[in-house]
């Protein structure tokens, strides 16, 4: 189920709505300064997101919300627990880095209350 989330684009932020598949390609976009070329030739293949960076699904929504957490654990530099700590609130992985979306949080923006 998408949620609406202000995240970061090309042309700055945006609010937009994102499922966890729209979100991992927005999310690789912005790794790749907006370049469908580098994103498509990427060479970052132990990057838990590279699977999924041309919008396909190769896993089931589970293992997505897995690799997305463990994404964020990497760029965290920390331990699985803390993913909920990130303060990059523009990121468009941000509302799915604890693997699940609450139930607020679909009902419209997610806010830094709901989630900490």
């Amino acid at each position: 189920m998408p949620v609406e989330h202000e995240t970061l684009t090309k042309t700055g932020k945006e609010l937009k709505s994102l499922n966890k598949k729209k979100a991992i390609r927005l999310k690789c976009f912005n790794c790749s300064g907006w370049s469908q070329k580098d994103v498509k030739e990427c060479k970052t293949t132990d990057c838990k997101l590279y699977p999924y960076r041309m919008s396909e699904n190769p896993n089931s929504g589970v293992q997505r919300a897995k690799d997305i957490k463990s994404y964020c654990t990497w760029c965290l530099n920390t331990n699985v627990h803390d993913v909920k700590k990130c303060v990059d609130f523009s990121c468009p992985i941000w509302p799915f880095r604890r693997g699940s979306i609450t139930d607020r949080s679909r009902e419209g923006i997610v806010s830094i209350t709901d989630e900490f």
